[in-house]
Protein backbone atom coordinates (compact mmCIF):
# COMPACT_ATOMS: atom_id res chain seq x y z
CA UNK A 1 0.00 0.00 0.00
CA UNK A 2 1.28 3.54 -0.87
CA UNK A 3 1.02 6.11 1.87
CA UNK A 4 0.52 10.28 1.13
CA UNK A 5 3.77 11.74 3.24
CA UNK A 6 3.20 14.88 4.15
CA UNK A 7 6.12 17.71 6.28
CA UNK A 8 3.68 18.20 9.65
CA UNK A 9 5.11 20.86 12.15
CA UNK A 10 4.32 19.04 15.50
CA UNK A 11 4.74 20.91 18.55
CA UNK A 12 7.33 23.26 16.80
CA UNK A 13 9.31 20.25 15.51
CA UNK A 14 9.22 19.71 11.93
CA UNK A 15 8.16 15.65 11.48
CA UNK A 16 7.42 13.71 8.68
CA UNK A 17 3.76 11.90 8.40
CA UNK A 18 2.11 9.26 6.41
CA UNK A 19 -1.96 9.03 5.48
CA UNK A 20 -3.06 5.85 5.64
CA UNK A 21 -7.05 4.81 5.84
CA UNK A 22 -7.89 8.10 6.76
CA UNK A 23 -5.45 8.26 9.81
CA UNK A 24 -2.07 10.49 10.06
CA UNK A 25 0.70 8.88 12.12
CA UNK A 26 4.10 10.02 12.38
CA UNK A 27 6.88 7.89 10.34
CA UNK A 28 9.15 5.40 12.33
CA UNK A 29 12.32 5.65 10.08
CA UNK A 30 13.77 6.47 6.94
CA UNK A 31 11.35 8.85 4.89
CA UNK A 32 13.50 7.97 2.14
CA UNK A 33 13.39 3.58 2.29
CA UNK A 34 12.06 1.60 4.81
CA UNK A 35 9.91 2.97 7.34
CA UNK A 36 6.48 2.06 9.54
CA UNK A 37 3.61 4.03 10.94
CA UNK A 38 4.13 5.09 14.44
CA UNK A 39 2.24 7.79 17.07
CA UNK A 40 -1.27 8.84 15.16
CA UNK A 41 -1.57 12.15 15.42
CA UNK A 42 -4.88 12.72 13.16
CA UNK A 43 -7.90 11.00 12.35
CA UNK A 44 -10.93 12.27 10.16
CA UNK A 45 -10.57 13.20 6.17
CA UNK A 46 -7.03 13.80 5.98
CA UNK A 47 -5.87 15.99 4.90
CA UNK A 48 -9.04 17.87 4.68
CA UNK A 49 -8.51 19.03 8.24
CA UNK A 50 -5.34 19.52 8.56
CA UNK A 51 -3.81 23.21 9.16
CA UNK A 52 -2.93 25.57 6.51
CA UNK A 53 0.19 25.06 5.59
CA UNK A 54 0.31 21.56 5.59
CA UNK A 55 -0.24 19.46 2.79
CA UNK A 56 1.30 16.12 0.55
CA UNK A 57 4.74 16.09 -0.80
CA UNK A 58 4.48 16.86 -5.03
CA UNK A 59 7.03 16.33 -7.63
CA UNK A 60 9.14 19.21 -7.58
CA UNK A 61 9.35 19.50 -3.41
CA UNK A 62 12.24 19.46 -2.13
CA UNK A 63 12.86 17.32 1.24
CA UNK A 64 15.44 18.17 3.47
CA UNK A 65 17.12 16.13 6.43
CA UNK A 66 19.33 17.22 8.84
CA UNK A 67 21.25 14.60 11.23
CA UNK A 68 23.44 16.83 14.01
CA UNK A 69 26.87 14.59 13.88
CA UNK A 70 26.04 13.21 10.54
CA UNK A 71 25.39 16.16 7.92
CA UNK A 72 22.57 17.12 5.62
CA UNK A 73 20.18 15.09 3.04
CA UNK A 74 18.47 16.71 0.54
CA UNK A 75 16.07 15.07 -1.79
CA UNK A 76 13.99 16.09 -4.69
CA UNK A 77 10.54 14.75 -5.26
CA UNK A 78 9.82 12.96 -8.20
CA UNK A 79 6.39 12.17 -9.70
CA UNK A 80 5.30 8.44 -9.61
CA UNK A 81 6.72 6.14 -11.73
CA UNK A 82 5.07 4.01 -14.64
CA UNK A 83 5.29 0.31 -13.67
CA UNK A 84 8.08 -1.48 -15.77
Amino acid sequence: MRERLYRIDLYGIPRFAAERDGRLCLIDGDVFGEFALGEEVARGRVPNELPAGVGPLAAGDVVEVRVEGVGELSNLVQGERSPA
